[in-house]
């Protein structure tokens, strides 16, 4: 009797440190969930990318977000620049810009809340200070069968030329404007490339959904934010130009919804006029 009543202890606390143990892996998410790193870290170029960065990103809560800056020769010289939160889609997006940088130098950073939600540290070079050879990747189109399709294409062109500086998108970065998992598959094909590089892009016509522009086109990719400031708001948020090393691109946005394609010579009076302007005072 007493051999049985010890088995059946052993047995009763053998079950509750596994009830226990059991309880603890199913709360395990829920926490890991609570303290997830930022995704969709992206540099976005502000119309000077050799003193200035602007790097966003999304978070699954809404909380006070910093972005953290230092030369990667001088890592302890950190600098906490406030973020602002921009907007919902799919979680809350945030955006920071780091001023006073120095032409021609690699920076590391990193993005969160400054405590449990903290993104792993990320290396950019800013841009030369005045003309001076580099290398960007251009592609269009990627929107259909992102993964599988135009993926291993994006991988082939970041190996071949790892030290590109600039990645230029010339519109249909997906196929449905406001569709989560394409943008998920987007960012997947380009992998850590969206924090490592500037992206100039434009939007095509399927970043529109009817006549409205994808709610996350603004929150991702705001650019410089130096386009006509006259229009629709679809102009502010996709019009610009930056200048890196000589060399000034310029974003227009011929699928502006307030003028085409039911007034073209509306699209033309708004860009053509701020077009005209940008490449007079372009200084290269």
């Amino acid at each position: 009797d007493v051999y049985k009543r010890q088995t059946l202890a052993r047995s009763a606390a053998a079950l509750s440190g596994l009830t226990v143990a059991t309880g603890l892996f199913w709360l395990a998410p829920q926490a890991l969930a609570q303290e997830a790193a930022p995704d969709r870290v992206l540099l976005s170029p502000t119309a000077d990318p050799s003193t200035s960065q602007t790097v966003t990103w999304r978070t699954s809560g809404e909380a006070d977000a910093e972005l953290q800056i230092a030369p990667a020769s001088d890592p302890e010289q950190v600098t906490t620049v406030a973020a602002s939160a921009t907007g919902q889609a799919g979680g809350t997006f945030y955006s920071a810009t780091a001023t006073d940088l120095e032409p021609g130098t690699d920076y590391r950073y990193r993005v969160g809340d400054g405590a449990d939600q903290v993104g792993p540290w990320q290396h950019f070079t800013t841009a030369a200070q005045g003309a001076e050879p580099f290398t960007f990747l251009s592609f269009g189109d990627v929107q259909t069968d992102i993964t599988d399709g135009a993926g291993p294409v994006i991988e082939a062109a970041l190996q071949a030329e790892p030290d590109a500086e600039v990645a230029v998108h010339a519109g249909d970065l997906i196929d449905d404007a406001n569709d989560e998992q394409q943008w998920n598959q987007w960012y997947g094909a380009f992998g850590e490339a969206t924090g490592t590089m500037n992206h100039v892009a434009a939007p095509g016509n399927h970043e529109y959904s009817l006549l409205n522009l994808s709610q996350y086109w603004p929150l991702q990719l705001p650019g410089p934010g130096n386009g006509p400031d006259t229009g629709g708001t679809d102009l502010a948020e996709t019009v610009g130009h930056t200048d890196h090393q000589g060399v000034r691109f310029i974003a227009l946005n011929s699928n502006y919804r307030d003028a085409a394609p039911l007034s073209p010579e509306r699209w033309l009076q708004e860009q053509t006029q701020w077009l005209e302007n940008t490449l007079e005072s372009n200084p290269h």
